[in-house]
């Protein structure tokens, strides 16, 4: 297949050949076969037509044609071969064909039309990625069945029928797109041409456009990006022609798109443009390398601008680049300010390098982009880096680059000006500088770059710190005395010992300049020392160990830490260590540096001071300098101790009291708690002493009996009928002595307002230590309902006992009798225990206990929650009696079974049944006499019809036969089944119909009547109704419709829409007159169509559309 552009085959083949428009054969490209043959150059044959130059030639040729693309357009590949006499026309072209295929990759598919053989060539077979030796014949259901995918095979199907069908074209043709399945599974997007001849061949020729759909979306996705992107973009063909730019580009250039495609970008370049730039994009491109460079371009008016570009390489399918992309971005500003920036540095650079101050400058990476004179004369002593720009860590030792950095992050992170005192190493001096660092901000106000100046002031920083560690000493030891002083104001105070502690600690800390720090007490548990923190302070965090500030020992406790702390607490020895790296334990704090001073009180160690984390360590002075501090802290602790022990007795007493004090408040709790719990219960609780008076009574109690009085010291007999007095005083002075049990009694009881209501009461006595009973507790409950419901079960049970109906209660699984009411036994002559001795199927006459059981599975398995049946019952006489039985499941545990004795009932049913059947023959006989009374009738109508020959008398009584005889036909139809007083509406109505034309005499006109009514059965009067409007409005089509006509068809239709039935009429005869409505009928026949419509409660009405259509819309009960 020919992609994009011709290929060397097409030019250097020996056949002359074309490639064309299609259809219209314009030439668009010639190869040079065809210029020697024909002698008409290329400018000369593009866009004249192929035909016309054939018509010239003096010899005949033979033009054979193959779709091909060209430039990604349809185009066709036209070759052409001398006629040679006497060879077979269809052998030659059929090979010359193949040779114009050979280079043009098209598949070829030869199909007969009758038989449905396909013959594949080779081309379509490798299109197919079918072996050479695959089958080059099948047919083309296998074809379409095999290679074409599912959702595409109607497709194929219906273009087929489409180039068979189109009989208006000598050749028909058709085209269609559809997805291929070859045989190596690969799916591929194929172009079909149909080519349909009039000798029962079709031609296909099959072409692979995946590659052409898959750059048709890939250019929509580029033009997408491109229109939406602020830079210019161009698109450049091979011949570096501009084929397309986007809006960017319009933009930047000024130039519209109209006005630069098919030209060379060159137009853009001016005076300023480098020739080498140039030079190098035209040698990149030519090897298509994708490149970037900077180059001076020229809007439309003539401006100078700067640009960006990068150009990209587009490869075809041949890996030549048929084209190429080029990105522009307007980089005029960025050029314009790197100029700028280039003369004020210059300017900046020579003031610097005059001035006694060291002046850098870096940027965020921390790159010194400037530095003067005498800053690269003190610190720059090594070659530039190859990234070309000095860091710290190249020009001064790691831990003095570590501080100048963190210093840098100061600025930069706080975004202001800052000061720094630091020290700088170079050649082996040490030399101090201040130096003053700030940020450096754009445009839009974002830090861009950091710069700084700094001073020495080695000489006055060696002055200021020897009289620094003068001033240091005089005021430690101004500090120590400050710190006893207070110590001892705090003490005589009485100041809490946590407060006191933590304020010396403090001081103290602060006095060593230490970051961590303990006062503790020195004690002793199962003979091993150990410490218990007074205070605990970390100066970092500013915290303080929590602690109990009523309580001193609770602080933090340390025991078997290890070396230093050990040694102080077991030895009493003064310990300072500068590199405790292992110690203490893992989980505490690290340690840089350690002293552990003891505290002694007569050669006994009570206490001690741990201090840690000094910078430069700690120094046997420490212990000196704070020695008068530490005399101080031993005498406090020794003086908390005796206050300790003095606090313990009294702790011990107050505790004694507090234990007392719980005592009687948890008495006083429990009872709030017991009543409480009283008064939150439903039921009614009171208690009373043993001569009846009320105690104590919960809220229960009060709502039910209080109704405004006072309740306490009442008589409990105040709420009891008197009737009850006696019994109930019996028995409370029987429970008070001990010679009656408690249990429950139900008794009436006197409410609040006067009103009885039965209550249910439990009495229990409460005795003290010696066994006499203090109180009586009462608890009683309403138990009104209960009462109404055992009486509503008695005088069920009653209805039940007494029931007129057999009512049997047996189990569910062995049948057994477990109730009979006293009819039931009544009726069998059974008494209940000998009933419960038997089960279900020794008293109903059933086939056997295993069908009876089947019967009931339903109840058990809950499919039907009742059985009735009729079934004969067994007295015990013998004697058998019918009764309707119904059976239902009893909560699951038994059935039972209700009988109604129906013996009588079956007698007077069968006299029933024998007088409807001797009423049913006398009305069968009425029908028939009515059916001959109404023949006789419509015979005699029609023996006077003969009579008066053609005349509008005729025409009335034939009318008026016509509906005695649909009358007579109702009467037929009722003899003929067994109801008398319905009738099927589908079989009356079409016997009527088949009667009716039956009866058309007009030779000359065929007339067809159908019928769509379903089966419905309707009343009597209805059918009567139906049968003669249909009778009507058929006898008047068949009358009027067909005038002059030499066929016609009249329908009639039933069809029911929810509850209303629609009664349809229609023919395609002649129209019905707009002047015939229902409401104001003028003719006769119309009148008696309303008055039968009247009388079936409907409405009728006219549609006048292709014939007339009679609708009589009724509402009637299907029977």
């Amino acid at each position: 297949m020919v992609e994009n552009k011709p290929t060397d085959l097409f030019h250097g083949h020996p056949l002359p050949a074309w490639i064309c428009e299609p259809h219209t054969a314009r030439i668009i490209d010639v190869n040079e076969a065809a210029v020697k043959a024909f002698g008409y150059s290329r400018q000369q044959c593009v866009g004249v037509c192929l035909h016309d130059i054939l018509r010239e030639q003096d010899r005949p040729y033979e033009v054979h044609t193959a779709p091909v693309m060209y430039e990604d357009k349809n185009c066709w590949l036209m070759a052409a071969h001398p006629a040679v006499p006497g060879e077979d026309g269809a052998s030659g072209a059929a090979s010359r064909l193949r040779e114009v295929m050979r280079f043009s990759k098209t598949g070829i598919a030869e199909l007969t039309l009758g038989t449905g053989e396909l013959t594949l060539s080779a081309e379509l077979l490798e299109l197919l990625e079918e072996s050479p030796e695959a089958p080059l014949r099948m047919t083309l259901a296998a074809f379409i069945d095999k290679y074409v995918t599912e959702q595409d095979r109607a497709l194929i199907y219906d273009k087929i029928k489409e180039g068979m069908y189109d009989a208006g074209q000598p050749v028909s043709r058709v085209r269609v797109e559809f997805k291929m399945i070859t045989a190596m599974g690969t799916v591929k997007d194929i172009e079909a041409m149909g080519s349909f001849l009039p000798d029962g061949v079709a031609i296909g020729m099959f072409r692979d456009v995946t590659r052409r759909k898959q750059r048709r979306l890939e250019r929509q996705t580029l033009n997408m990006i491109a229109s939406r992107t602020s830079n210019g973009i161009l698109m450049i063909d091979a011949r570096g022609r501009i084929t397309w730019v986007n809006q960017g580009f319009v933009r930047i250039s000024g130039y519209a798109l109209e006005e630069v495609v098919g030209r060379v970008p060159t137009f853009l370049n001016g005076p300023e443009t480098s020739p080498e730039t140039l030079a190098y994009m035209e040698n990149m491109m030519r090897q298509g390398r994708t490149f970037r460079t900077e180059l001076i371009h020229y809007t439309k008016s003539g401006n100078k601008y700067w640009v960006d570009v990068e150009v990209i390489p587009l490869v075809g399918e041949d890996e030549e680049p048929p084209g190429f992309m080029v990105v522009q971005s307007d980089i005029t500003s960025l050029k314009t300010a790197v100029q700028e920036m280039l003369r004020s540095e210059e300017l900046l650079r020579t003031i610097t390098d005059h001035a006694p101050l060291v002046v850098f400058m870096k940027d965020l990476q921390g790159r010194y982009t400037f530095y003067n004179k005498l800053f690269k004369d003190k610190f720059i002593r090594v070659p530039p880096p190859k990234h070309g720009l000095y860091t710290d860590h190249d020009l001064f030792e790691p831990s003095q680059a570590e501080v100048f950095t963190s210093s840098d992050q100061t600025v930069l992170s706080s975004g202001r000006l800052e000061e720094f005192e630091q020290e700088v190493v170079t050649d082996g001096r040490s030399e101090t500088y201040l130096a003053i660092k700030f940020p450096l901000r754009d445009e839009h106000g974002r830090v861009c770059a950091l710069a700084g100046v700094a001073l020495s002031i080695t000489e006055r920083k060696r002055d200021e710190v020897e009289l620094y560690q003068k001033r240091r000493a005089l005021k430690k030891q101004n500090q120590v005395l400050e710190i006893i002083n207070l110590a001892q104001l705090q003490f005589i105070r009485d100041v809490k010992p946590t407060i006191f502690f933590h304020t010396a600690l403090k001081n103290i800390l602060a006095l060593t300049e230490s970051e961590l720090g303990f006062i503790g007490e020195v004690l002793e548990r199962n003979g091993e020392p150990y410490v218990r923190t007074f205070a605990l302070i970390d100066t970092r965090d500013e915290e303080l160990t929590p602690q109990d500030p009523g309580n001193i020992g609770a602080g933090v406790e340390f025991q078997g830490v290890g070396a230093p702390l050990e040694r102080v607490i077991r030895l009493g020895e003064t310990v300072v260590t500068n590199r405790p790296s292992k110690d203490p334990r893992p989980g505490y704090p690290p340690l840089r540096s350690f002293i552990g001073i003891p505290i002694l009180r007569s050669g006994i160690q009570v206490g001690m001071i741990g201090l840690a984390n000094k910078a430069g360590g700690y120094g046997n002075a420490f212990r000196q300098e704070l020695q008068p501090l530490v005399i101080v802290i031993g005498y406090i602790i020794e003086a908390l101790r005796t206050d300790q022990e003095r606090k313990a007795s009294e702790d011990m007493i107050r505790e004694s009291e507090k234990r007392l004090r719980e005592t009687a408040d948890s008495l006083a709790e429990s009872e709030a708690r017991y009543r409480s719990i009283v008064d939150d219960q439903q039921e009614m609780i009171c208690r009373y002493t043993p001569d009846w008076r009320l105690t104590f009574v919960n809220r229960a109690f009060e709502r039910t009996f209080s109704h405004h009085k006072q309740l306490i010291g009442e008589s409990i007999f105040n709420f009891l009928p008197g009737r009850v007095h006696r019994e109930r005083r019996e028995f409370l002075e029987g429970v008070v002595a001990g010679t009656i049990k408690p249990r429950a009694l139900q008794h009436e009881t006197v409410l609040g307002d006067g009103t009885h209501q039965w209550q249910e009461w439990i009495d229990v006595p409460l005795r003290n230590a010696q066994g006499e009973v203090y109180e009586i507790q009462s608890i009683g409950h309403d138990i009104t309902g209960r009462k109404k419901l055992e009486a509503e079960q008695a005088r069920l049970d009653k209805i039940v006992r007494e029931s007129y109906n057999e009512i049997y209660l047996f189990n569910i699984d062995t049948l057994c009798f477990e109730f009979a009411n006293t009819s039931a036994l009544r009726n069998v002559g059974y008494s209940l225990e000998e009933l419960t001795r038997m089960k279900f199927s020794d008293l109903f006459y059933y086939p056997d206990e295993f069908a009876l059981q089947a019967l009931l599975g339903p109840l058990r398995r809950g499919e039907t929650d009742r059985i009735q049946l009729q079934i004969k019952h067994s007295r015990k006489n013998g004697v058998y009696y019918d009764v309707d039985t119904v059976i239902q499941l009893l909560e699951g545990r038994s059935f039972v079974a209700i009988a109604t004795d129906i013996t009588q009932k079956l007698i007077t049913e069968k006299k029933l049944i024998s007088s409807v059947l001797e009423k049913e023959v006398l009305i069968k006989e009425i029908h028939h006499r009515v059916k001959n009374n109404l023949q006789l009738i419509s015979s005699i109508i029609y023996i006077k019809i003969l009579a008066l020959g053609k005349s509008d008398v005729s025409d009335f009584l034939e009318n008026t036969r016509k509906k005695i005889h649909s009358i007579a036909l109702i009467h037929e139809r009722l003899l003929q089944t067994n109801n008398l007083d319905k009738v099927e509406i589908s079989d009356y109505l079409g016997k009527m119909l088949y009667d009716l034309q039956a009866a058309h005499d007009n030779q000359s006109m065929q007339l067809t009547i159908k019928a769509e009514i379903p089966k419905t059965v309707f009343d009597l009067d209805t059918a009567i109704y139906c049968g003669l409007i249909v009778n009507e409005l058929v006898t008047n089509a068949m009358k009027h419709a067909f005038k002059d006509r030499g066929e016609g068809t009249i329908v009639v239709s039933l069809v029911k829409d929810v509850n209303t039935f629609i009664l349809q009429v229609r023919d395609d005869g002649i129209t019905l007159p707009e002047s015939i409505v229902p409401d104001h009928a003028g003719s006769f026949g119309m009148q008696l169509l309303q008055i039968f419509a009247k009388q079936l409660n409907g409405a009728m009405e006219i549609i006048r559309e292709k014939g007339t259509i009679f609708l009589i819309r009724f509402n009637q009960r299907v029977v």
